[in-house]
């Protein structure tokens, strides 16, 4: 056993940073997150959204997990306030665009 960080984990612990929470996921798909490396993450994502966008994709695979959960969740801060979104969190479930 390892005590290196996933890529799923360091993103998820960054988005909790910013957002406050992880309601958002339920039990399931969290710890599916958390063990997940950078492509696996990617791949979860697209299970729920079957167009994931390039610009996301592009994020993921060429950032560090915290600085694509910072660049996602200012854009859906941006969303919110443009009334795009009700909740700021919702965001990574739409993958962002």
């Amino acid at each position: 056993m390892t005590d290196e960080t996933t890529y799923g984990e360091r993103f998820l612990d960054a988005w909790k940073r910013y957002s406050g929470t992880l309601g958002q996921f339920d039990y399931a798909t969290i710890q599916t997150l958390k063990a997940a490396d950078r492509e696996q993450f990617i791949k979860a994502l697209r299970g729920r959204k079957s167009m994931l966008p390039y610009a996301t994709i592009r994020l993921l695979r060429e950032g560090e997990p915290e600085e694509a959960a910072r660049v996602m969740h200012t854009q859906a801060a941006q969303a919110a306030q443009g009334g795009l979104l009700t909740d700021a969190s919702l965001w990574i479930l739409l993958a962002m665009s």
